[in-house]
């Protein structure tokens, strides 16, 4: 269907729901919804409808959800929603709409949300939104919007979400959002914001969220937020910012989650987080912090969740983290300069259950590192330099499911060093430099389920080294230099579904090798040099 024509559809005087999208309309005539005064839902979408005939939806009075969205209009005629009174969800998104008339949207006073995202609006005149009471959701993201007028969302005193994401906005004047004191929402990522000084939210008592992310922010003036207590989430990611002011965010009691990643912050006033009692979630990832000496954290009891990944850190004090004690969720570390950290840094930590410290220039672990630590669940030393460990560092690690040394220098491990990790499904020992195992490494790893020790040097493969782990399912010994295995090296793993132990040196398997193995269904002998025996496979594979 390429347009549609008068009377149409005037037989359907009861319809209810027209979907006219995907339909390729470059045209509508201004008749043809004359008379379908029982319509409520009408979907003009992902057309290439390029303009509209004034009054043309003039006896859809009924009608509360239009979507008009993704077609080519580039302007709205004057009077185009005369009639849809009782309109409450109005979508214009994905348009080339570059400017909006007046009085555009006047008669549409119980609409409740309308999307104008999406297109190419560069300015918005001050009374637009006049008489829209009802509106409670507001969307211009992705327009090119330079700056709004002091006051034009005054009428919208029930408007609760405003995305003005995504435009070219360089400054907020002081009275931008006057009249807005239901407002819980505010989107203003992605503009060209270069400061804040002018104490734009003071009006804002209720909200909830604000996002700035993805300015140029270069400073924040100390009492920007000052009068925000309802605010529970903060986005500051991706700015410029240098410094924040002591005490800046000292009346955000209720501050939940704050986000200061991707800025340029070099160092952390001791005063920065005052106030925050009830911040649960910080995160100050891809900054330039060199170290924590203030102790910045000392205020944040209720933290659950740290990241502090992809800086610059070269230590941390041994009582950095000795208030955070409600640290439950995730303390990442990742990425960082750290040569060393020292024992019982993490003591305090009697509740934390994910630590991420992969990605440093840590060559060895201290006996008391991991003290305090009884509910870790997940620990990631990935990235790192490590040559050997000691054989009781993991041992008050009872809780531990997941271990990730990918990727260091170990060349042995101590015989004992898992003895203690009874919980432990996830072991991954790949990319080292490991020659060879002993015999009991893994015998107290009953709950073990995958096991990665590829991309080493081992040339061998004790006799009983999988003994005990009566729970693995997946086996990674590919590219290392086996040259031989013994007949009965995986009779123990009566579990195990997939084994690759290809890129090896193996010229042949001994029969009856996976005998036991009854539950195997994958097996990867890529770049060997097998000659395969008789009765080397006596189960059947899937694949």
């Amino acid at each position: 269907m390429t347009s549609s024509k008068r009377n149409t559809f005037q037989d359907l005087s009861n319809m209810e729901e027209l979907d006219l999208s995907c339909d390729s309309l470059s045209g509508i005539s201004q008749d043809v919804f004359e008379g379908m005064k029982s319509l409520i839902k009408l979907n003009l979408s992902s057309n290439i409808l390029t303009d509209f005939e004034p009054n043309m939806f003039n006896d859809l009075s009924n009608l509360k959800n239009l979507n008009i969205s993704r077609n080519l209009l580039t302007s709205l005629p004057q009077g185009i929603f005369n009639g849809l009174e009782s309109l409450v969800y109005l979508n214009l998104s994905h348009n080339k709409l570059t400017n909006l008339e007046s009085n555009t949207f006047n008669s549409l006073s119980n609409l409740d949300e309308l999307d104008i995202s999406y297109n190419s609006l560069t300015s918005i005149s001050q009374d637009i939104f006049e008489g829209m009471k009802s509106l409670t959701k507001l969307n211009l993201e992705s327009n090119k919007l330079t700056n709004f007028e002091p006051n034009m969302f005054n009428d919208l005193s029930n408007l609760k979400n405003l995305n003005i994401s995504s435009n070219l906005l360089t400054s907020l004047p002081q009275e931008m959002f006057n009249g807005l004191e239901s407002l819980v929402s505010l989107n203003l990522s992605g503009n060209k914001l270069t400061n804040l000084e002018s104490n734009p939210f003071n009006n804002l008592l209720n909200l909830d969220e604000l996002d700035i992310s993805y300015n140029s922010l270069t400073s924040i003036s100390q009492e920007v937020f000052n009068g925000m207590k309802s605010l529970t989430k903060l986005n500051l990611r991706s700015n410029k910012l240098t410094s924040l002011e002591p005490y800046i965010f000292n009346n955000l009691s209720n501050l939940k989650r704050l986000k200061i990643g991707g800025n340029f912050l070099t160092s952390l006033s001791q005063e920065m987080f005052n106030g925050l009692e009830s911040l649960v979630s910080l995160n100050l990832s891809n900054n330039q912090l060199t170290n924590l000496e203030s102790n910045p954290f000392n205020n944040l009891t209720n933290l659950e969740k740290l990241d502090i990944s992809f800086n610059s850190l070269t230590s941390l004090s041994q009582e950095v983290f000795n208030r955070l004690k409600s640290l439950t969720e995730d303390l990442s570390l990742e990425y960082n300069k750290l040569t060393h950290i020292e024992p019982n840094t993490f003591k305090n930590l009697s509740n934390l259950e994910r630590l991420n410290i992969g990605g440093n220039f840590l060559t060895s672990l201290s006996q008391e590192m991991f003290n305090g630590l009884e509910s870790l669940l997940s620990l990631d030393l990935s990235d790192n330099q490590l040559t050997n460990l000691e054989p009781s560092t993991f041992n008050n690690l009872s809780d531990l499911c997941y271990l990730n040394f990918r990727n260091n220098r170990l060349t042995s491990l101590p015989r004992q060093v898992f003895k203690k990790l009874k919980s432990l499904g996830h072991l991954v020992l790949d990319q080292n430099k490991l020659k060879n195992l002993q015999p009991d490494t893994f015998k107290q790893l009953s709950n073990l389920v995958d096991l990665f020790i590829d991309n080493n040097n081992l040339t061998s493969l004790p006799h009983g080294i999988f003994n005990g782990l009566k729970s693995l399912e997946l086996l990674h010994l590919q590219s290392n230099k086996l040259t031989r295995l013994e007949a009965d090296i995986f009779n123990s793993l009566r579990k195990l579904e997939t084994l690759d132990i290809s890129h090896n040196r193996l010229t042949e398997l001994p029969i009856d090798i996976f005998k036991k193995n009854k539950k195997l269904t994958t097996l990867s002998l890529e770049s060997s040099e097998l000659i395969f025996k008789p009765r080397v496979f006596t189960l059947p594979l899937s694949s």
